[in-house]
């Protein structure tokens, strides 16, 4: 696993600012557009260890991209963004997983944000919401990369039913509900 460089990041960011809204927070729409389909999960992902590895093997499985993994999400901080290639899969979960235990000792923080290279999907999670969002692009590969997480994610129909509760719960699905409902 490589660390992004200062220059590199700078770009990446730019890049991933036509797909996110970083002004937005969660519950809010934080991505721009309307060629995405949109799932949820339980954050931080990175206490789900075999849904994280998922992720990662079901996007080189299907995009073959490399994919990044961003911390403090615009902001330019040293070592806040990391690139995930194929060949190292299994230590990209643990160094990862190392690196949000206690946000680099303080360093870097939310929003975390993991995407593909293509920005073929992007994930979002906040400080603010028990409840991270994945955007996947609308292509002939939506379906066969949400296949293998499926089980993992919650998707636009699960939000409603739970929507009809009277819990914490209920609550969550009905904010997410008005910003990603209409939007997908």
């Amino acid at each position: 696993m490589q660390k992004l460089r200062r220059n590199e990041m700078s770009e990446v960011i730019c890049q991933l600012s036509r797909h996110l809204d970083f002004k937005i927070d969660l519950p809010g729409n934080v991505f721009k557009g309307y060629d995405f389909d949109f799932f949820f999960f339980e954050r931080p992902l990175f206490d789900f260890s075999e849904v994280f590895f998922k992720l990662i093997t079901e996007n080189f499985r299907v995009f073959d991209k490399k994919m990044y993994v961003k911390f403090s999400g615009e902001e330019l901080l040293e070592d806040s963004c990391l690139i995930v290639n194929k060949n190292d899969v299994n230590s990209t979960v643990e160094i990862v997983e190392k690196y949000f235990s206690d946000f680099m000792g303080g360093k870097v923080g939310y929003p975390i944000i993991l995407f593909n290279a293509a920005f073929d999907w992007i994930s979002f999670e906040s400080s603010r919401e028990e409840i991270g969002v994945i955007a996947v692009k609308k292509s002939t590969k939506k379906n066969e990369f949400m296949s293998g997480l499926e089980s993992d994610f919650i998707s636009i129909y699960s939000l409603l039913k739970m929507r009809s509760g009277s819990g914490a719960e209920s609550l969550t699905a009905r904010s997410f509900l008005r910003s990603y409902a209409l939007a997908s």
